[in-house]
């Protein structure tokens, strides 16, 4: 099941290059730019297990929320590339800009779950890519 933001109402993306998709837990990417969100812009984040899947609920901080707002209005209609820790996660369309700030990231493996789950927490930086 992949919801995002209002049940595959928008999809996400995040700034950066590859170096930095490497060492931030979250970057989205699009055609457009993109869209990089480290531990500093999540305000919470939240874990469900569904078999043998977790979906990840984040909420971002008001600024972050903002950016991602920009973001996604500026893709709307276009695909986009989320990656975790450096591994891609989901590559979806935007329907329309995420509002709120709040990113659910479903049907996510474990070990890609797990990984992103203790670095946007802070327990844990990305594994290194190299």
């Amino acid at each position: 099941m992949i919801r995002l933001a209002a049940v595959l109402g928008a999809v996400l993306m995040l700034a950066g290059n590859m170096a930095a998709a490497q060492s931030l837990p979250l970057l989205i990417e699009g055609a457009k730019g993109s869209l990089a969100l480290g531990p500093g812009d999540m305000a919470a984040v939240d874990g469900e297990v569904y078999g043998n899947q977790i979906d990840l609920t984040i909420r971002l901080d008001p600024t972050a929320a903002g950016r991602l707002e920009e973001f996604t209005a500026a893709h709307a209609g276009l695909d986009v590339r989320i990656i975790g820790c450096g591994a891609e996660l989901l590559r979806l369309t935007v329907i329309e800009p995420i509002a709120g700030g709040i990113l659910v990231l479903g049907g996510l493996e474990e070990a890609a779950a797990t990984s992103l789950w203790r670095a946007v927490t802070g327990e844990k930086a990305c594994p290194d890519a190299s």
